[in-house]
């Protein structure tokens, strides 16, 4: 893996609670072609390469796999059968490195492209976004957002039964993992943070036009042929041949392809305190739902 030589645009992160149609979406991008989105990263998750192990040993090693998956293909072009342990021994072989200094050979190694990364897994940890900031000042943030009355059933099945109450624990972490991000943008220029709702990338219509303002703002073409392209995320490289689990949603991986918009329930549907209900209506609300919507996982 070594660096292009090309001069390195600044990465774009994808900023997300887990079951924002993030997959898709990163697929979407990736499809683009002045950009290499890559499956989840999760990469500042940790200080050093090596600590990054010793997390996925603690707790479960897929979460390595998506970037193990990069490191192969950008090492020897490895992309299907033993793309994961082909990067996993590349990245045992580099373990004393800094994530962030890892990072960025990635970004310099993609140039011209612009590098893209969707790690749901930030939010959750306040330590990665400190990381990310110190690693890389320059990059764009897209918050990505998706209507709380589809993504909370989402995450309460995620969740499942090992908590009480999935569908209010699914609340609170929706209310509380996007709250973060947000708050992690305002102390972002304006200019590299930009938010937009799951919704109008996947189901934006002919017209394009969120995809276009996307494109715009990351300084892409914004064209019809390659606005055309990104409806097409079953071509993304990491779209292929995916092992499994493969850094992302399985069941996009299972069956890559655009994901339809379908209709959420009402908010007051799900039964949730009331309390709770108000603040996921209030957020939602500023994230510019005013109706109910949702896309699939």
């Amino acid at each position: 893996m070594s660096p292009s030589g090309g001069c390195a645009p600044p990465p774009l992160f994808v900023l997300c609670a887990p079951r924002s149609c993030s997959t898709v979406v990163t697929a979407m991008l990736g499809v683009h072609p002045q950009v290499f989105s890559t499956p989840e990263l999760n990469v500042f998750a940790a200080g050093h390469v090596g600590e990054l192990f010793d997390m996925a040993d603690a707790n479960e090693a897929r979460v390595l796999h998506g970037l193990a998956r990069t490191c192969a293909f950008l090492h020897d072009g490895t992309v299907g059968e033993g793309a994961v342990d082909a990067g996993l021994q590349w990245l045992r072989r580099n373990e004393c490195w800094s994530t962030g200094a890892l990072f960025r050979r990635l970004v310099d190694t993609v140039a011209p492209s612009v590098l893209a990364d969707k790690s749901p897994l930030y939010c959750i940890m306040p330590t990665a976004l400190d990381r990310l900031r110190v690693a890389e000042p320059e990059a764009r943030l897209l918050h990505l957002v998706r209507d709380p009355a589809a993504s909370i059933p989402s995450l309460a099945r995620l969740f499942g039964p090992s908590v009480a109450e999935p569908l209010v624990a699914a609340a609170g972490a929706w209310s509380q993992w996007n709250l973060h991000i947000s708050q992690f943008l305002a102390t972002w220029p304006p200019a590299q943070t930009r938010r937009v709702r799951a919704e109008e990338l996947v189901d934006g219509g002919p017209s394009h036009d969120a995809l276009r303002a996307a494109c715009g703002w990351l300084g892409i073409d914004d064209g019809d042929g390659s606005l055309d392209a990104m409806h097409h995320p079953e071509r993304w490289l990491f779209a292929q041949s995916a092992p499994s689990p493969a850094g992302g949603d399985l069941s996009f991986f299972e069956h890559p392809a655009l994901r339809t918009v379908r209709s959420a329930p009402e908010l007051r549907q799900l039964a949730l305190p009331k309390a709770l209900e108000r603040g996921v209506a209030l957020l939602a609300e500023h994230f510019g739902y005013e109706e109910s919507g949702g896309c699939h996982d």
